[in-house]
């Protein structure tokens, strides 16, 4: 009975390392670009990378080993959410839940303080997508549990991380003027019924810029037809590529600098062949890019791009 027993146990053993090996872990700095293990500030696990499957569970950990965040994506390396995606503080509580349905945030999403205590409560209606009304705010509270918003209606005082942001709510969208504050930059913009209208901001050497738009994506100088374009001109087959027939895509991200410029280029999901490192070469290549904004001010931003090759013909 004994030798049956531990016969059990090792096989069992056995079968949990198995399961472990078929996980992936990457290591990640506090600007979320991979690192080492010895210099990572938290981790993501994939679950059973290495199998092909619909959808996968990440992880991720804390340095300290408490869970940092939870979901199911559609994609080993990547792709579209499913279902919940549960955020968490290092001290265990819950930081926000969203739920996602047919790639977009849809239902209930919720929002908690550090300490435990609720801070958001909204609603995503995925049918009002691209609207303002996407996503509407039903009540707020303050870090001592005081209702700022009840009913999508009422005034958001809040400080926090020696800022002040102070606006209006309205039928559970931003409205009329909205402020805030801190010790080196302050910006006021101005909403109508959810719409965005205009807003300006002052820096720390107090000069003031406008801006027409809260947020801008990078873009090519040239426009994006021309970026693709050159893409697909300068990138060279490789002849072990070519031999091997070989279909499918790249998946690259990568950063595009405050000045325009790109670094930090990362193979997502590669073909091999040698043909990785050419996506990786012509990208370098291209001229400076017009980089992202926030309010105006030009910000470092991710950028993701696939490459579509075909050379089993």
């Amino acid at each position: 009975m004994k030798i049956k027993l531990l016969y059990f146990f090792f096989f069992f053993t056995t079968i949990l390392l198995s399961q472990n090996n078929q996980d992936k872990v990457i290591f990640l700095d506090s600007l979320g670009k991979e690192t080492t293990a010895e210099n990572y500030s938290y981790k993501r696990v994939i679950k059973d990378y290495y199998k092909e499957k619909s959808e996968y569970q990440w992880l991720e950990y804390y340095k300290s080993g408490g869970l940092k965040s939870e979901q199911k994506l559609s994609g080993k390396d990547g792709g579209y959410s499913i279902g919940e995606e549960i955020k968490y503080y290092e001290n265990g509580n819950k930081k926000s839940s969203t739920f996602y349905e047919d790639k977009r945030q849809a239902g209930k999403y919720t929002e908690w303080f550090e300490n435990g205590n609720l801070k958001q409560i909204g609603k995503f209606n995925p049918e009002k997508f691209n609207t303002n009304e996407y996503y509407l705010a039903e009540t707020i509270w303050d870090e001592n549990g005081v209702k700022m918003v009840e009913n999508g209606n009422g005034l958001f005082d809040f400080h926090a991380d020696k800022t002040h942001t102070k606006g209006e709510y309205k039928n559970g969208k931003k409205d009329g003027i909205w402020t805030m504050t801190s010790e080196t930059y302050s910006y006021v913009d101005d909403y109508k019924e959810g719409d965005f209208i205009n807003g300006y901001h002052i820096d720390k050497n107090g000069i003031k810029k406008e801006y027409q738009v809260l947020e801008k994506k990078p873009e090519p100088k040239k426009g994006l037809q021309h970026f693709y374009k050159f893409i697909g001109s300068n990138f060279k087959p490789t002849r072990d590529g070519v031999k091997n027939k070989v279909k499918g895509k790249i998946y690259l991200n990568f950063v595009v600098d405050k000045d325009g410029k790109i670094s930090d280029i990362k193979i997502i999901r590669g073909l091999g062949y040698g043909l990785d490192e050419e996506a990786i070469r012509v990208l370098e290549e291209y001229p400076e890019w017009f980089p992202g904004e926030q309010r105006g001010v030009a910000v470092r931003c991710m950028y993701s791009l696939p490459i579509a090759l075909d050379y089993s013909k």
